[in-house]
């Protein structure tokens, strides 16, 4: 992780030379001497180059702390600007504000506890987001499988369909996060960031600066409600009481006005989810039946758009596949995603025992998927298959136990799981992967051709 850093601030440093007529000067000119001139000459051209350097990383380092400090220096828009007063509720937004208002006031904040002001200031926060995000209704739907008050994605990590549409839960998740989703809590600074940009940070809008039209209505809920309320504790499942000593997830923030996405946390919005050794079986998600998810729920593959996977997945797989494509100049290929029951059935009719039992398929998850050019059956020696075997991990996609060399089968190199799924049951498994051949004798399977129809 460090040294993918320092490439990142060295290729930017370089650009930033490069982007200056001064910065080209120097460094066509030190080459130019470097390859034509005497030594004295190249050892004088390569000082000036390590000093317009130097002033370039520095200015780098001071605009990323100007990007920061824009986070907190008012530049977001002005507080109000809806027509919605208080009394405009309707007892179903009234009666759920009160909820997320006494989540708040139960909730630990930040490290160590919070002064009322603050405490409060998360309840404006929190307010405002849910009124930006569904009006402050409990809803059963939304943007692909987006749930509840916070229109949080159970495809997404943030919770089953019956956790996001508790207020409880739904507002502990937006407080605390939920798997690898950061919540409030987890945003350097959130308590003095404009409520809008602390809002986006957990979010990620494709509408960064709504919140803020709400900020006047959250305060006035608040001020008006706060006081009698009896604090509520936070949902069980994602409690932190030891807030502070957990720092994975806190990430300071960072202003991007130039596309338009306002302050959102620093880094990539995929936070990889290594494997940890153990195969997790894919298991139900979102509330949906195998085969049966709404194709809404799921996110297309960017290079193959006709192949779909929970999100999560496909986020897996974008940063995965980057680190192939610069290793092999091309993305990954693709033969089979997400199985629809209707296509499950089809495949076991054409494929008979050598295909699963419809409505039981892996791929019936949207957590499955094969890939080409990566060897027949019981074949583990190919080039594609031995990179993936050491890379996949890294991302939390696998070649499943039972899959491998030695496995009980089907033997299918090509097949990869994601194991992106931290609540999913332990399955407990003979033997560990490897990025080896074994050359051991399996079990006797059916002859399969690579790509076809997989567990």
């Amino acid at each position: 992780m460090a040294w993918a850093v320092v490439g990142k601030v060295a290729l930017r440093v370089g650009a930033q030379i490069l982007s200056t007529p001064r910065g080209r000067a120097v460094v066509g000119g030190a080459c130019a001497v470097l390859v034509l001139g005497p030594p004295v000459a190249g050892v004088a051209a390569a000082a000036m180059i390590a000093q317009i350097t130097a002033e370039t990383a520095a200015a780098v380092a001071q605009a990323e702390q100007d990007e920061y400090d824009a986070c907190f220096a008012g530049d977001t828009p002005t507080p109000g600007g809806s027509d919605v007063t208080l009394d405009g509720l309707t007892s179903e937004q009234s009666g759920h504000a009160v909820t997320i208002l006494a989540v708040v006031k139960g909730s630990v904040v930040v490290p160590g506890g919070a002064a009322d002001a603050v405490q409060r200031q998360a309840g404006v926060v929190a307010i405002a987001t849910a009124m930006q995000e569904s009006s402050l209704r409990n809803l059963d739907g939304g943007d692909r499988d987006s749930l509840g008050l916070f229109q949080q994605r159970p495809s997404m990590g943030w919770g089953t369909t019956e956790q996001i549409t508790d207020p409880v839960y739904a507002t502990t998740a937006f407080l605390y996060g939920a798997t690898t989703n950061p919540g409030l809590v987890d945003v350097d600074g959130w308590e003095d960031a404009a409520v809008t940009v602390a809002a986006q940070a957990v979010q990620r809008s494709g509408h960064p600066n709504a919140y803020a039209k709400w900020e006047t209505l959250a305060r006035a809920a608040v001020d008006t409600l706060w006081d009698d309320l009896a604090a509520v504790a936070p949902h069980p499942d994602l409690d932190r009481p030891e807030l502070g000593d957990d720092g994975d997830r806190t990430v300071p923030l960072r202003h991007t006005p130039d596309d338009g996405a306002g302050c959102e946390l620093l880094g990539d919005d995929f936070t990889p989810i290594v494997w940890d050794g153990v195969y997790r079986k894919p298991q139900p998600w979102g509330g949906y039946s195998n085969g049966k998810i709404p194709l809404a729920a799921m996110c297309a593959i960017p290079w193959a758009p006709q192949h779909l996977a929970r999100c999560d997945a496909v986020d897996a797989i974008v940063a995965l596949n980057r680190e192939y494509k610069a290793d092999h100049g091309k993305n990954l290929a693709i033969t089979s995603s997400y199985r629809s029951y209707e296509a499950q059935v089809a495949t076991k009719r054409a494929k008979g025992p050598l295909a699963a039992t419809p409505g039981t398929s892996n791929h019936g998850w949207g957590m499955a998927l094969d890939l080409a050019n990566f060897g027949g059956v019981n074949q583990y020696n190919m080039p594609n298959y031995l990179w993936m075997m050491e890379h996949g991990p890294k991302y939390g996609w696998v070649n499943p136990p039972w899959a491998q060399a030695g496995g009980f089968g089907p033997l299918e190199p090509w097949h990869w799981e994601f194991m992106g799924n931290p609540t999913s049951p332990a399955v407990a498994a003979t033997f560990t992967a490897t990025a080896t051949v074994n050359n051991t004798t399996p079990p006797a399977a059916a002859t399969r051709t690579e790509g076809t129809a997989a567990p």
